[in-house]
């Protein structure tokens, strides 16, 4: 039984001894990788830790190789385009524990975790150092719920600046690491509750996690505020968000309506990359608000949207737009009952989220190529893909 302690300085135990860490580089790149557990650390970002000025591949591969061999069990740390993923219980490490607890309401036993502060001697690095100003936030919350305090009290004492913690919640989002971005963002919000920004964002990361509701309750307040603030542009990316949800939740007229206001201000503002973006959403809404057997009208329609959408992308040079793209032209042919022309297509489709780093995009985009590959009678290309999408939507905290 592996047990990992970060809040306070790292320690690792194994049935309960005390595991040898080594140098100060494979500490920092364990604590590196424990910032984000369960998902990909790209390994830029795990270079850029261990190494602030210097290192290489070889190095990285190097040290990866000694903490495998440190923590007892290789399969701990694996390999994933574009960096490693570090395998770790939920119970295993003590700042999910932590978490765990104050949701829990339990916030004395919470509190009692603490030895100290959170990778005590390792938050040099600015990705190290966002984790722990995140959980120093989570830990002051706690602090100040216990004692009867409002948030806003700790950030006007000096301890963690709310837009500090707005910041790191972006920066976790923009990663792909939606659970620590929904904390972030939520104790922020617990000292400004009008930031309308981290509504939206809440919005975008609880809906990568499948939990509709939710994203509807902060994109809507998110909605509410841009036009009290008479800010178009904000509008319409709420009601573009907003419809996105409506159209997931199979609310279908309502996510034509809302996708056409945001349509409307993209055009007033002369916004044409979520322009583009929209005439993707409007493809993607035929293809799933239609009956199971999709008329060829409806799909002609599809084809034709995503096509337009697609090409405009391209001019613009949006890597996300055309990963997008590219993965709703293989859902039509599979609509289309050819998922032997899918195949390919989804494929590039998968190539080219993985290349955007967005997890969400990536994990889409594989589930369509596993329709694809069942479909075409590719059972096994179909495993492969279907264990790739489930291990990234466990790690984004959801499966929808």
């Amino acid at each position: 039984m592996l047990s990992v302690r970060v809040l306070g300085p790292l320690e690792v135990t194994c049935d309960g001894e005390p595991v040898p860490l080594g140098s100060t580089r494979q500490r920092t790149l364990l604590a590196a990788l424990l910032c984000r557990p369960n998902a990909v650390v790209p390994a830029d970002l795990l270079r850029d830790a261990v190494w602030p000025s210097t290192g290489t591949v070889n190095n990285l591969q190097v040290y990866v190789h000694r903490l495998r061999r440190t923590l007892r069990d290789p399969a701990r740390i694996e390999y994933r385009t574009p960096g490693y993923l570090l395998r770790i219980g939920r119970g295993e490490l003590d700042a999910t524990r932590f978490e765990d607890l104050a949701d829990q309401g339990r916030r004395r036993e919470a509190l009692g975790l603490w030895r100290g502060d959170a990778f005590a001697g390792l938050d040099d690095s600015a990705f190290i150092g966002d984790e722990v100003s995140r959980l120093t936030a989570c830990r002051r919350r706690v602090e100040a719920e216990l004692a009867g305090r409002s948030v806003a009290a700790v950030d006007r004492a000096g301890t963690v600046p709310v837009a500090n913690i707005a910041a790191t919640a972006r920066r976790l989002a923009v990663a792909g690491d939606h659970r620590r971005a929904i904390a972030a963002a939520r104790a922020a919000l617990r000292t400004d509750g009008r930031a309308q920004p981290l509504h939206e964002l809440l919005g975008v990361c609880l809906r990568e996690q499948g939990r509709y509701p939710q994203a509807r309750r902060h994109l809507s307040i998110a909605l509410t505020r841009s036009i009290a603030a008479g800010d178009p542009a904000a509008e319409a990316r709420a009601l573009q968000l907003l419809g996105i949800v409506a159209r997931e939740e199979g609310r279908f007229a309502e996510a034509a309506r809302l996708l056409d206001r945001a349509g409307a201000l993209h055009r007033d503002l002369g916004d044409s990359l979520h322009e583009a973006c929209l005439l993707l959403s409007s493809g993607e809404l035929l293809l799933r608000s239609s009956s199971s057997l999709l008329s060829s009208l409806s799909l002609q329609r599809a084809r034709r949207e995503v096509g337009l959408g697609l090409e405009r992308c391209r001019e613009l040079g949006s890597g996300f737009g055309v990963a997008y793209g590219m993965r709703l032209l293989g859902e039509v042919e599979v609509a289309s009952g050819r998922p032997g022309r899918a195949v390919p297509l989804l494929r590039q489709a998968v190539t080219l989220s993985a290349a955007t780093r967005n997890s969400f995009l990536l994990a889409v985009a594989l589930r369509a190529l596993v329709r694809a590959h069942d479909g075409a009678g590719h059972p096994a290309d179909a495993a492969r893909a279907r264990a790739r999408a489930d291990t990234i939507f466990a790690a984004l905290g959801g499966s929808p």
